[in-house]
């Protein structure tokens, strides 16, 4: 059984998370589920299955389909089938909140100007589409400002941790032009060095620079093992000519 199936044959509840990303044949199939017949159709197995709904409870989420990605609008008839609630976006406040409680150990000084540089760019490009059209729509959400903390915890040293290392790796590097990169980079280093605090070195950028040894390969600050490398040994005798 998949994790629907087996949900509503033991009576669970049931998140289907994304909802406007489902294809047609998903949601006639989910229909089902919500109107008077209450039983959904496996075709593999040939066989239906009735919901418990004095048991089973269904919640769908979604994003606004305006976010792109190959959302939809869904038909309001299915629509219909919910109690719809609507959820505001996470404020600044909210996102500093999480972030602190989530990566303690970067600081609330260096997390602040993390959630600030994340909302800014998401106000400039998305809301104000002031730049970063090419490529878009995009999204600056929690999930980049987690991404952005877990690899400092893993690459930087406890008390030493400077967002500018992976900041073009998170953000700069998703445009498509190097106009809105640069762009990116600026709005980073104003929000970061405008008081003379936090990280004071510039945004690491990547390097093309390829630096090999029978041991290890070093591209920019990214060094990886050859494990398994060994030069060939020939076991025939050299012959000088």
């Amino acid at each position: 059984d998949g994790p629907l199936l087996a949900a509503l044959k033991a009576g669970h509840w049931v998140v289907l998370d994304e909802l406007n990303l489902a294809s047609q044949s998903v949601l006639e199939g989910l229909n089902a589920c919500f109107d008077h017949r209450a039983e959904i159709f496996i075709p593999e197995l040939g066989r239906h299955f009735s919901v418990k709904h004095e048991r089973t409870k269904i919640f769908g989420c979604q994003n606004p389909y305006h976010q792109g990605g190959g959302r939809k609008g869904l038909p309001k008839s299915f629509l219909n089938r919910f109690t719809q609630v609507y959820v505001d976006q996470l404020s600044v406040a909210d996102m500093e909140y999480i972030a602190n409680a989530m990566f303690p150990a970067i600081g609330k000084k260096i997390i602040s100007k993390m959630v600030r540089f994340n909302y800014k760019i998401n106000q400039e490009v998305m809301v104000e589409r002031k730049w970063g059209q090419k490529g878009g729509p995009w999204e600056f959400n929690l999930r980049d400002l987690f991404r952005w903390c877990q690899l400092m915890l893993v690459d930087q040293m406890p008390g030493c941790y400077d967002p500018g290392q992976h900041v073009a790796l998170i953000y700069a590097d998703r445009m498509r032009s190097e106009a809105d990169k640069s762009h990116m980079l600026s709005v980073f280093e104003g929000i970061f060095h405008s008081d003379g605090g936090g990280t004071q070195s510039p945004p690491y950028i990547g390097s093309s620079k390829l630096h090999i040894t029978p041991q290890h390969v070093q591209v920019g600050y990214s060094i990886l093992s050859r494990s398994g490398f060994g030069a060939p040994v020939s076991r025939k005798q050299l012959s000088i000519l």
